[in-house]
């Protein structure tokens, strides 16, 4: 399933239903009509082995009792490939991507939100940033989140009624809580990553799907960057974050009082069940982020953190092109587009996008200079 799925077709772009078609037969043969859940209880009989083996998809934003077989690849993914990290954090990824392309002679503006897509002629022209600039372009790559884009950024005559309606079908992800903490004291029992598994796991991953209102307990992940690079901290403090995946804002929970109270059960949480003595009186510095925080900072369609869920319709041909098929020049790269949410996905994102981008370029130019000759 990995070498057919992954290392073959992650990569290709899926813009005719015949380029799916002819992989989908094998696709069903390896049981990708099945969720993660149910392939992984041909395997393992307990429920808790069940939960171990199948909670995956959420790292991209799938349900596993939803997702398609397909998605139970992530930990081969990351037993194949490893799980590595960033010395001094993620950032300096972005750092680094900044120098590299700096270094190719782009420009790199931080700061500056596009407004809109400039639509000439039927196509992407370029950009209309907040402040009024206008940016021309040949293409217009956006990593924006999908839906917005379609319902935001494009100016409204050009808005495609049937994506549209598409966009407001599909399912979206959940979203996360997430608690950002600055200790005075370090817990060397900690691993850099721990997860806290809920009491009843069906009902968990149904309440953040599709329930209303917070989960009755609590799904975590601890993530401890000290553990690995003690950078992250000063001398002798430790740094970490919680995430609780949470419904996202179409589920009406009112972030405003249910913050304060998610806040507490996890602090609870994490003394009483991993064993964080006194972490209360041991925050120096702490930040939240939540679902409003994902569409307010992050302009995410209902604040859903991965974008579109990844369920077998909402995924390959099915998911949103990285070549958009309603505006010629338009073009889509990051979770919401093929093949979908979490690191290796959307830098798969990135690669296809940028292929299909030189080919097209190439092909204006070949037409105009044939006009020319």
């Amino acid at each position: 399933m990995y070498a057919r799925a992954f290392a073959d077709l992650a990569g290709e772009p899926f813009l005719s239903p015949g380029s799916f078609a002819r992989v989908l037969p094998e696709l069903l043969r390896l049981g990708a009509a099945q969720s993660v859940y149910r392939f992984t209880s041909r395997h393992f009989h307990d429920p808790r082995l069940r939960a171990v083996f199948s909670f995956h998809p959420l790292f991209i934003g799938g349900n596993p009792f939803r997702a398609s077989a397909i998605y139970g690849i992530v930990p081969y993914l990351e037993r194949q490939q490893g799980v590595h990290f960033a010395m001094g954090g993620m950032y300096t990824l972005v750092e680094a991507m900044e120098r590299l392309l700096c270094d190719l002679g782009a420009e790199v503006r931080c700061g500056t939100p596009v407004e809109e897509i400039i639509v000439t002629d039927g196509r992407a022209a370029g950009v209309r940033l907040a402040g009024g600039e206008t940016i021309p372009a040949a293409a217009v790559v956006a990593n924006s989140d999908v839906a917005t884009t379609y319902r935001e950024l494009i100016p409204p005559a050009h808005r495609p009624r049937r994506t549209l309606a598409r966009l407001a079908r599909f399912r979206y992800s959940m979203s996360c809580f997430l608690l950002y903490l600055g200790l005075n004291r370090t817990y060397p029992q900690l691993h850099h990553h721990t997860v806290l598994m809920p009491a009843h796991y069906r009902e968990h991953i149904r309440a953040i799907f599709d329930g209303h209102g917070l989960p009755d307990d609590l799904a975590l992940y601890l993530h401890t960057p000290t553990r690995t690079d003690p950078t992250m901290a000063p001398p002798g403090g430790e740094s970490l974050y919680a995430l609780a995946p949470v419904p996202h804002l179409g589920h009406g929970i009112d972030w405003n009082h249910a913050g304060d109270m998610l806040r507490d059960r996890i602090i609870r949480a994490l003394e009483e069940q991993v064993g964080l003595d006194d972490l209360e009186s041991s925050i120096v510095i702490e930040r939240r982020f939540t679902p409003v925080d994902f569409a307010t900072d992050l302009r995410s369609h209902l604040g859903a953190a991965f974008s579109i869920e990844p369920t077998l319709l909402q995924s390959a041909y099915f998911r949103p092109h990285n070549r958009s098929r309603d505006l010629p020049g338009l073009y889509l790269v990051g979770a919401g587009t093929h093949p979908g949410a979490g690191l290796p996905g959307v830098l798969l994102s990135a690669k296809i996008t940028s292929r299909l981008v030189q080919e097209d370029l190439r092909s204006v130019r070949a037409r105009v200079y044939s006009k020319a000759v």
